[in-house]
């Protein structure tokens, strides 16, 4: 939806002369997707998240750009804001995941982690639910040498071990083609979740993490299946492989080459690049 939807929403209202909430739920949405710090996007960038170099290949030549924008005379392109239909599915996945932290995991006993006192926010606590008032704080990722950082959904317990845990909401074609068809899990949910594994975190008495377990929910039906994926750095190698060359380039001001799947500024992994314009048309 867009400002376009609004204006046809207040439209509707008016000509049917009744009542909606529509309108203004667009207009928290709207506010929400404009609602942007450059600051913080640009620090993002500077860092590597697990679910995006999980899904995405690490381009060295983009980060070099990035990190060296000032150097280059880079000017960056940043993304449109979220379409308002997109963030209400990533806040309906925050729900499902807040659910499974701070209601079902939490009281199974099984979810180990740093807990936020609700009543004073400077009360926090590691261990297993401590009880009523407490919310789960997710795990923190930081990898230095890797210049990654991230959230983990959660550290799990289960008979006598320790594991990474990821949570995702899917719809059901989704859920169904993982379920009867690949029978795994996606691969760039895998990755995402090895290189929690083998990040450190900042949870100070959590032991050796064995693997991951990748818990799917139909959104649709709350349906669940999980898998296990067993710690594996080869998952993982080339990421960190593209990493390390990356943060080579950035720190030697060079530009390698250009993937192999972005030759020319029409392919898609071009298009979304905050780096494009300067990528093809800049000189250094």
């Amino acid at each position: 939806m867009s400002l376009n939807n609004l204006f046809k929403m207040i439209h509707n209202q008016e000509e049917t002369n009744s009542p909606s909430i529509l309108p203004k739920i667009e207009q928290f949405y709207l506010k929400k997707a404009n609602d942007r710090n450059y600051d913080v996007i640009m620090e993002k960038m500077t860092r590597f998240h697990p679910s995006s170099v999980g899904y995405n290949p690490v381009c060295p030549r983009k980060y070099s750009i990035i990190m060296n924008r000032d150097d280059f005379g880079a000017k960056l392109r940043l993304a449109d804001p979220h379409k308002t239909s997109l963030l209400r599915v990533f806040d309906h996945g925050h729900m499902i995941h807040d659910m499974y932290q701070n209601d079902i995991l939490a009281k199974a006993g099984c979810l180990y982690g740093k807990w936020i006192n609700k009543d004073n926010q400077n009360m926090v606590v590691e261990g297993f639910y401590p009880g009523e008032r407490w919310e789960y704080k997710e795990p923190r990722m930081k990898w230095p040498e890797k210049r990654m950082s991230g959230y983990v959904d959660g550290i799990v317990f289960i008979d006598g071990k320790w594991y990474v845990l990821e949570i995702k909401s899917s719809n059901s074609n989704s859920f169904k083609y993982i379920k009867s068809v690949s029978k795994f899990p996606r691969d760039y949910h895998v990755k995402q979740a090895m290189l929690y594994c083998f990040a450190p975190n900042d949870l100070e008495e959590c032991g050796e993490i064995e693997g991951a377990i990748i818990l799917y929910v139909n959104k649709e039906t709350g349906e669940e299946m999980d898998f296990f994926v067993k710690k594996d750095m080869s998952i993982i190698y080339p990421i960190l492989s593209d990493i390390q060359v990356a943060i080579e380039a950035a720190n030697t001001k060079s530009l390698p080459d250009r993937l192999e799947d972005c030759k020319t500024p029409r392919s898609k992994i071009a298009k979304e690049c905050v780096a494009c314009d300067f990528c093809f048309g800049g000189k250094v």
